[in-house]
């Protein structure tokens, strides 16, 4: 099939270089996203060829803003997905480049590592912690290990005998709630942190991580001599902090997110992830061994808000509709509800962040907005031609082309 389409010759940069049926492209648009020095080395064949699939791409992309994008909410998701996930892509990156190794985080962090602990750990769990516990709120455990705390304080009970009593992991039991020698680095870097700055027999805590609150005693502190080993030597460390170890560029991305939380204001609800959880799991909504599916937890219609951002409070649906406009955060299942809260507290961050592009005058929106614009219109392609196949398998991607250009009546003034 050959397509019937108009080519006049000329060339100006403000005359109109389509006219189609709805509409017209200008010469400027094309070469405003096109390279006109590399463009002009094509032959004449792959000049039209180039020339007509970014047509067609055009054409797509005009109507899906203009009119379309408005009655197909999923087509909506997935170019809204397009340019959020472009804008986060810059985000990750300037946050990379802006962790830097100064002498004092060196410094510190071969101090640290000289360093090894052995602990006692009580680690009271909830709902949304990784080491759960089904029937308890995150509130209560921070009740209940503040109490441990308390009782600790005042001598009402020894520490082994705290460990006797709070500890319900049956093998850190055994152990008498013993860890260690551990080294800088094992434990999340929020709880290595605690642990790095205390003192012989001191008791720390609460202390809030991914496994729940911890109330930990330290009870020996050994230091290792970096004359004998050498992971320990200047350049080994500074080469494990910049493949990740240690958790310290990550730790410098999350202190970015932590602020933006604060400054928006964010709280979440967490009884209330919890409570949606517990509903989830009643629900017998688990598919082993993936866990629940995010569109099994919307069928639950779950109406209390689940977190506050900037004075609004968020319920499911809002997380929902997030979702589907970033990653591939639709296609997420949880096994746990940490992951659940995890997930929740990602889809916050990453709107604020995408936010934050936008104000930031660091970035180049311009060349940014380019290049989301140009992968908008390759995926909106893509979509036509894969919704063509559908309709008849036996088409080529130059025949749905062609096609394309008869139904819109395309003239080309080239």
């Amino acid at each position: 099939m050959v397509a019937i389409v108009t080519i006049i010759f000329f060339f100006d940069s403000d005359k109109v270089l389509v006219i189609y049926k709805g509409g017209s492209i200008t010469k400027s648009e094309f070469f405003d996203e096109t390279d006109q020095q590399a463009f002009s080395k094509l032959d004449y064949t792959d000049q039209i060829e180039k020339m007509q699939k970014w047509i067609i791409k055009t054409i797509l992309f005009k109507q899906a803003t203009d009119y379309l994008i408005f009655q197909d909410s999923n087509l909506r998701y997935e170019l809204e997905k397009i340019r959020n996930d472009e804008k986060l892509a810059r985000v990750f990156n300037f946050l990379s480049e802006d962790f830097f190794i100064n002498d004092s985080l060196l410094h510190n962090t071969i101090e640290a590592a000289k360093k090894q602990y052995t602990i006692q750990d009580i680690v009271v769990t909830h709902t949304l912690s990784y080491s759960q516990n089904q029937l308890r709120t995150r509130s209560d455990a921070e009740i209940r290990a503040e109490t441990i705390l308390s009782r600790l304080n005042s001598n009402k009970i020894t520490f082994d005998e705290a460990v006797s009593i709070y500890t319900e992991q049956p093998s850190m039991k055994i152990n008498n709630g013993e860890i260690g020698p551990i080294s800088f680095g094992t434990f999340p870097l929020s709880l290595d942190s605690v642990i790095w700055n205390s003192k012989q027999g001191q008791i720390l805590g609460p202390v809030d991580s991914k496994f729940g609150f911890h109330i930990i005693k330290v009870l020996s502190i050994t230091t290792n001599d970096p004359n004998t080993n050498p992971r320990l030597k200047k350049k080994t460390i500074k080469q494990d902090i910049e493949r990740g170890k240690y958790g310290l560029r990550d730790a410098h991305a999350n202190n970015y997110a932590e602020e933006w939380l604060t400054n928006n204001n964010v709280e979440f609800y967490y009884d209330n992830i919890g409570e949606l959880w517990k509903l989830a799991k009643a629900e017998d909504l688990f598919i082993i061994p993936d866990g629940i599916p995010l569109f099994d937890i919307s069928t639950l219609n779950y109406i209390k808000p689940l977190a506050r951002l900037s004075e609004k409070d968020l319920a499911f649906d809002w997380f929902l509709e997030k979702a589907y406009q970033h990653g591939k955060f639709q296609d997420a299942y949880f096994v746990k509800g940490y992951y659940l809260f995890r997930f929740i507290k990602d889809l916050i961050i990453r709107d604020i962040a995408a936010k934050w592009f936008d104000n930031l005058a660091v970035f180049d929106h311009k060349a940014t907005s380019v290049i989301i614009e140009n992968k908008q219109k390759s995926f909106l392609l893509k979509k036509h031609i894969e919704e063509e196949l559908k309709k008849d398998s036996k088409l080529t991607d130059r025949i749905i082309i062609n096609r394309f250009l008869i139904n819109y009546n395309v003239q080309i003034n080239y």
